[in-house]
């Protein structure tokens, strides 16, 4: 009877001090995953060539849940997840293995089956597993350790605080990706010149370019077009230097003036360059300048501006000169946020207005904005990406009077009206598929839609887009404003983005 009392004691011992071991694997494993303010918890990202993951081998899981073994493939990355060496630690202790696994093969795709992401990342050896190979497999502990201790001797660690090791915790609201990361992707979807595609993960890179981090893609493409009936963009590879790429730039658009394009009659061309200041290979790091320098010329565009079958609404009354214009975008600098600057000016040429009624005419010869940008997503799987832009904008207006032997000159008015843009990005699976933009600027409401049609061979795409400005708010329409709204529909053609 004693022996058995004994048995019984011992047995239930063991039950109750495994399910208390057990309980602790769990608190810890739920505490890394949810609290990411660590300090000294980091984690490296390992890509195995085919070789290495042959020598590795597979290693058995706790809890009879079979092996893990690593995989080597172009859509699959491993974070591991260590602590770092401290006073109390004279070694570094890896604690658990995150499995990122981007995409498919099967090319993008808008809409995939419910729960489906881009993304998918999975704990795919826990903090239980790793204690188990410390204590009863040391030798294939001791292979984990020495790739998180290769890795450091070439690159920095990422911290913890930087990484996403849960679906719960993708589901954030109102998330600004880190450094450059959402400006890169806005003007990669949205600008007419070619950006640096980067594929979002949940892991950042250092400066050197990883396979599945932040890294960037190139089209196979020699070069890249971007067309519509209001502008073209062209770009050849023969253009991209270290310090960034060069493009060329026609358009009919004249923004600040509240009216659509080709209706001011003029026609810009010239150069546009996305320069890299910092010289860094991961440019969401890097201080970057995206500038434009056109020559806006005088083109008649009266016998036809009322024909062109997408433009609906009456000629303008404006009349804008020749000139130039300078167009700029930088990333932020010492918490500042990102900032655009657009300048267009010329001499004033009071000669032969194209549109001109009951003798007169009306004149904008200057016209220019500045703009704080601010970039951030519904969650941190990137689906849906927003913009707000607040600045302050204005333009002159001039009145030309030709009822008399002398061209009478009148200054009108210098606009100065505060600026307020939103956009907002839909990118499921980090495919573009629809964006909307609303600019409120001197009581007109600007309205942007575009929407992608089709895409096919991974090259060309076609989206249709839409343009609305609205008559005035709050006001009575000024003399060289039209009292009605007036809309503009188009297609847009992109090949190599």
């Amino acid at each position: 009877m004693k022996l058995l009392f004994t048995a019984i004691l011992a047995l239930s011992y063991s039950v109750l001090f495994g399910q208390t071991i057990d309980h602790l694997y769990r608190q810890i494993e739920l505490k890394l995953i949810e609290d990411r303010n660590y300090l000294d918890i980091y984690s490296i990202q390992f890509l195995p060539s085919q070789q290495e993951a042959a020598d590795l081998g597979s290693f058995p899981l706790a809890d009879g849940k079979g092996n893990f073994s690593f995989r080597s493939s172009e859509n699959i990355s491993y974070d591991i997840v260590f602590l770092k060496d401290n006073y109390e630690f004279d070694s570094l202790v890896v604690l658990f293995i995150r499995q990122v696994s981007q995409g498919g093969d099967d090319g993008p795709v808008l809409f995939q089956e419910a729960g489906a992401s881009g993304i998918d990342s999975t704990i795919a050896v826990r903090f239980k597993d790793i204690q188990e190979l410390y204590f009863h497999n040391r030798e294939a502990y001791q292979k984990l350790y020495t790739i998180v201790d290769r890795v450091l001797r070439d690159s920095e660690p990422f911290s913890l605080v930087k990484l996403i090791t849960d679906e719960d915790v993708q589901s954030q609201i109102g998330v600004s990706s880190p450094g450059n990361t959402d400006f890169i992707n806005y003007n990669f979807v949205n600008n007419i010149h070619t950006y640096p595609k980067y594929t979002a993960s949940t892991t950042p890179t250092t400066s050197s370019r990883r396979r599945g981090g932040t890294a960037q893609t190139s089209s196979m493409t020699d070069f890249k077009i971007d067309f519509s009936f209001s502008h073209l963009t062209f770009f050849h590879n023969m253009f991209d230097y270290d310090f960034g790429t060069i493009s060329a730039e026609f358009n009919t658009n004249t923004p600040m003036l509240n009216i659509l394009p080709w209706q001011a009659s003029t026609f810009s061309g010239g150069i546009r360059a996305l320069v890299n200041i910092d010289g860094l290979s991961d440019l969401t790091d890097a201080f970057l300048i995206d500038a434009k320098i056109l020559g806006r010329f005088r083109l008649d565009m009266t016998s036809f501006n009322d024909q062109l079958p997408f433009l609906f609404g009456k000629k303008s009354l404006i009349n804008v000169g020749n000139g130039f214009v300078f167009d700029l975008k930088t990333t932020g600098i010492y918490d500042i946020p990102f900032f655009e600057l657009y300048f267009a000016t010329g001499s004033e040429d009071l000669e032969n207005p194209y549109y001109i009624n009951n003798n007169i005419a009306y004149f904008s010869f200057t016209q220019w904005q500045a703009l704080m940008s601010f970039y951030w997503n519904s969650s941190e799987k990137r689906t849906v990406r927003f913009k707000l832009s607040l600045g302050i904008g204005g333009h002159d207006i001039v009145e030309g009077d030709y009822s008399g032997a002398v061209i009478g000159r009148r200054h009108m008015k210098d606009v100065v009206q505060p600026v307020l843009e939103m956009s907002m990005n839909i990118v499921p699976n980090n495919v573009e598929f629809l964006g909307v933009t609303g600019k409120f600027f001197d009581s007109h409401l600007t309205a942007f839609l575009w929407i992608k049609l089709l895409e096919f061979s991974n090259d060309h795409s076609f989206r249709i887009e839409l343009q609305y400005i609205s008559s005035t708010f709050f006001r009575e329409p000024e003399l060289w404003e039209q009292p009605n709204g007036q809309s503009l529909v188009q297609l847009r053609y992109r090949y190599g983005f």
